[in-house]
């Protein structure tokens, strides 16, 4: 292996090069590089069997930066480049090798180099950015965006460093420059656990911080305002048409106020209120001035009756997204004065004597309780009533005419495994009628299956004029067919809807609900079946 200079004219890329993609990725702006300091790198080429003919299988961009050059006249197709020859068979191990060990620099160093390189130019700063735009064949944003990349908070850009963070996320905390406030977003992103450091997060939290220019406050006192009045101003350099952040809010709050007073008598003139208030929203009304309250009126009509009978009210203006103050739906009317609440006792601790009253009233209460209690001698419950002693607690709740008093019923062990016996047949028998009932009710679903199938065959074959359909979860359709062969909800028995069900063929309405109880030739039938169907419920239920 040998360096020789090769004029340009001689070489061609070669297809042993294994970078097959992004070939043509930025060649420009390497062109322009290799044109301000020439080729630092010589190529490496094989032999194409043409003699003094060569193909370049390493260096593939690099060639393809010189070839642009030529096209632009920069350079001469016979300029000569550094070449180092191989054997052709070496030459894809060598393209491979080339290609594979290369390591990505990792962004927070190109911002550092960006930045290097300006701090190290002459002139002013446009005058650097611009240099070192065209040194690397980038745009003027590109080189603005990387010096404000190294101007990022430490945590933010060690976060780079060490692949924490990708370069899309390090762009969204550097979307504005107050490195304070990115550390603050950086520290509560790093304890999310859903989606930590995710850009639009980022950018929506650094953002509440500020105003965008798009506010309709800043729109309302205009952005010439707050910069006279020394508000500060940022810019999102990576997000396409962003707009400048005001950082200063409370200036502009301030700013907003002092054009709200200038404006509001003149605006209280105009509607002929007593006053103005200025909201956040239609429905946020803002502060209610003393005296007044806060009412809606949507449509501006109470305001209207107030004004014409000349009654004091109030109303509630905000700023729309154009930042122009129209009017809310809520308005203040004077406040109606409010009954004095009367004043409420003071816990006080009962004295020996009230506590010991209170216990006698229990007391003596739950003895009327024993003494009301129906006698039991010569029942069923004689001997077997069980009611608490004085002193124990007892349930007794009130009712309308008298009260609910609860009391215990005694059995014994003996008693009920005495009754366990006679229980056993009581079951035995019941389960009995329960497999009666159940295999008529087997045997009448049978028949109505049948019934049904019957149904649904004759209407198939010769469809009535209308049907009645009731689906098995219990809805009842009554349909009515029309000459158009579609089937429609019948007006009389929809509360006047003509709704379409979406059948275009009986055959379809049948496939998709199966279950047909009933047909009927006209509506007066239908109504007699219904009505007898109402009343056999009502009897159930009775």
């Amino acid at each position: 292996m040998n360096i020789e200079l090769v004029p340009l004219s001689k070489l061609s890329l070669s297809d042993l090069n294994v970078r097959k993609t992004e070939r043509d990725a930025d060649i420009a702006s390497l062109a322009d590089d290799i044109a301000e300091k020439g080729l630092k790198q010589n190529l490496i080429v094989v032999p194409n069997g043409k003699p003094g003919h060569f193909e370049v299988v390493a260096g593939g961009r690099r060639f393809q930066a010189l070839q642009l050059l030529v096209e632009r006249k920069a350079l001469k197709p016979s300029h000569k480049v550094a070449v180092l020859i191989e054997a052709r068979e070496d030459g894809v191990e060598t393209s491979l090798s080339e290609n594979l060990h290369r390591v990505a620099m990792n962004p927070a160093d190109e911002f550092f180099a960006f930045k290097t390189i300006i701090d190290g130019a002459d002139g002013e700063t446009g005058d650097r950015v611009a240099y070192c735009a065209k040194r690397f064949g980038v745009t003027e944003a590109h080189v603005r965006g990387r010096l404000r990349l190294a101007g990022l908070a430490d945590v933010v850009l060690e976060a780079l460093r060490g692949n924490v963070i990708n370069l899309t996320q390090a762009m969204a905390y550097a979307s504005v420059s107050d490195t304070e406030l990115q550390a603050k977003v950086f520290a509560k992103q790093a304890k999310n656990g859903w989606k930590p450091h995710d850009p639009d997060n980022v950018r929506s939290e650094l953002k509440g911080k500020a105003y965008g220019s798009d506010n309709p406050k800043v729109k309302f006192i205009g952005l010439d305002a707050y910069i006279e009045a020394g508000g500060r101003l940022d810019r999102d350099l990576f997000t396409p048409n962003a707009i400048d952040l005001l950082l200063d809010t409370a200036l502009v709050d301030k700013l907003v106020k002092t054009e709200f007073d200038k404006r509001k008598d003149k605006l209280a003139k105009k509607h002929k209120v007593e006053g103005v208030v200025l909201g956040s929203s239609s429905y946020q009304p803002g502060p209610t001035p003393e005296g007044w309250e806060a009412e809606y009126d949507w449509r501006g009509e109470k305001l209207k009756e107030r004004q014409k009978a000349k009654l004091p009210t109030m109303i509630s203006v905000y700023l729309d997204a154009d930042g122009k103050l129209v009017m809310g739906d809520r308005i203040f009317v004077p406040a109606e004065p409010k009954a004095q609440e009367p004043e409420r006792p003071q816990y006080r601790p009962m004295t020996d004597e009230e506590r010991a009253a209170a216990q006698r009233a229990s007391r003596i209460g739950l003895e009327a309780f024993r003494l009301a209690f129906p006698l039991t001698k010569g029942t069923a419950f004689e001997g077997r009533i069980l009611l608490p002693a004085i002193g124990e607690w007892f349930r007794m709740d009130e009712q309308d005419d008298g009260y609910l008093l609860q009391a215990h019923v005694w059995v014994s062990k003996e008693e009920l495994a005495a009754q366990l016996e006679a229980a056993g047949p009581i079951y035995d028998a019941w389960v009995e009628q329960e497999a009666v009932r159940k295999a008529e009710k087997q045997a009448a679903r049978e028949a109505a299956e049948k019934v049904k199938e019957e149904t649904v065959a004759k209407v198939r074959e010769n469809p009535p004029a209308v049907i009645s359909i009731e689906t098995q979860y219990g809805d009842e359709f009554v349909l009515y067919r029309w000459e158009e062969g579609q089937y429609y909800d019948v007006p009389e028995l929809n509360d006047g809807d003509d709704v379409d069900m979406g059948y275009e063929s009986l055959a379809e309405l049948l496939d998709d609900e199966p279950t047909i109880l009933g047909h009927w030739d006209s509506i007066d039938a239908y109504e007699a079946h219904a009505e007898a169907q109402d009343a056999a419920a009502t009897a159930d239920t009775e």
